[in-house]
């Protein structure tokens, strides 16, 4: 492994547990994440937390190359991972890793500011399996993911709940891929780009559970994969871009088996090199039978820049009409919008006052929005 020097900078923290919360961690209040009842058996309360780990009183820097478990220090992240307890905190040192591992403690928090994991994989899955539950993983940066079953996941979830924060996954064939019942994911403050591989592995493909999505970037999923993939019945997007910007991905969006979807105040767009005519996709697998289904969209930018008509939002025969409210279409759409009195709708980026392409707007867009 060769490691750079140390950084820090600013990360978040939440915590989740097992009916409802999880203890504290030893060490003391000023060392351990904040917990709020309930978090991950309730979306809305998701982001809790405030000053750097890195920077509160008695966190030494690490070595170059080195792993903290609880102040005990490793040379790798597999004897790491291993030493680890429940609620144990995993420091990772600045540099780039090429090695990963599994993680199998219930409530670990993973620090892992400056440090890069670059193309390594465990179990033939991902550079990190998390067989734990209530796992959180805060600035670490992941890259050039492959396994030979081509869905090679920056992190790949076997548990339950996992909150992400400040993470950077890029160029590989996947960045987070989860089981069929993975509790809650909560991912906010992160970037995906480049990801995808051959329409099977996506930037991001949740496989139940509930979704939560804030202040995040999913950009250019390459080879018809799609930016967001998710089946779970819930599933809550704000303040975040997705967009396909040059990559040749698939939809934006796609919600395979229907229930809750409400996007907030995000931007969404439809790239030139897109080879799906679709930007979100709900229930077209099928809708979930006996799930609550529901679609609300509001005081977001949805721009088409493919230079051709697009499906704003497919949906099968008995989905349920979509809530649309105070939002700015941009482009050809051929979805018939309804309550056209409630959204904007402008032929092109010049005429609805945005950046010309391929500059990408941020949230938030609209002025004088819901």
């Amino acid at each position: 492994m060769r490691a750079h020097a140390s950084i820090s900078h600013k990360v978040e923290s939440v915590t989740e547990g097992k009916a409802g919360m999880i203890g504290a961690r030893p060490g003391g209040a000023g060392r351990q994440s904040r917990i709020r009842r309930g978090l991950f058996a309730g979306i809305a309360a998701l982001i809790i937390f405030a000053l750097p780990p890195a920077l509160r009183a008695g966190e030494p820097l690490l070595p170059a190359g080195m792993v903290s478990v609880d102040g005990q220090l490793y040379s790798t992240l597999k004897a790491a991972f291993e030493a680890a307890h429940p609620y144990s905190k995993i420091r990772i040192a600045p540099g780039e890793w090429y090695e990963g591992g599994v993680i199998t403690a219930d409530g670990v928090v993973i620090e892992a500011a400056g440090a890069h994991i670059i193309g390594a994989s465990v179990e033939g899955k991902a550079a990190l399996v998390v067989r734990a539950d209530n796992v959180e993983i805060h600035d670490l940066e992941c890259s050039r993911i492959s396994v030979p079953d081509r869905n090679g996941a920056c992190v790949r979830l076997e548990g339950r709940n996992l909150a992400l924060a400040h993470v950077h996954f890029h160029d590989s064939e996947e960045g987070l891929l989860t089981g069929p019942a993975p509790g809650t994911v909560a991912i906010w403050n992160s970037r995906f780009e480049r990801l995808g591989q051959a329409g099977r592995a996506h930037g991001i493909y949740v496989g139940g559970g509930r979704l939560h999505i804030s202040r995040s970037r999913f950009l250019a999923a390459r080879d018809q994969g799609h930016e967001i993939k998710s089946r779970a019945l819930e599933n809550i997007i704000e303040d975040s871009v997705i967009a396909s910007a040059d990559g040749d991905d698939s939809r934006l969006i796609d919600i395979s088996n229907g229930g809750v979807l409400v996007i907030r105040r995000c931007v969404l767009q439809e790239g030139p090199a897109s080879v799906n005519h679709d930007l979100i996709g709900y229930g077209l697998e099928g809708m979930a039978k006996g799930a609550a289904h529901r679609i609300r969209i509001e005081d977001s930018i949805i721009i088409n820049d493919a230079g051709r008509p697009v499906t704003f939002l497919a949906r099968p025969k008995g989905a349920p009409t979509p809530e649309l409210y105070g939002n700015l279409f941009v482009g050809d759409f051929r979805d018939s919008l309804r309550d056209r009195r409630l959204n904007r709708r402008e032929n092109d980026r010049t005429a609805a006052g945005l950046p010309a392409a391929p500059v990408i707007p941020e949230p938030p867009l609209l002025d004088g929005g819901r």
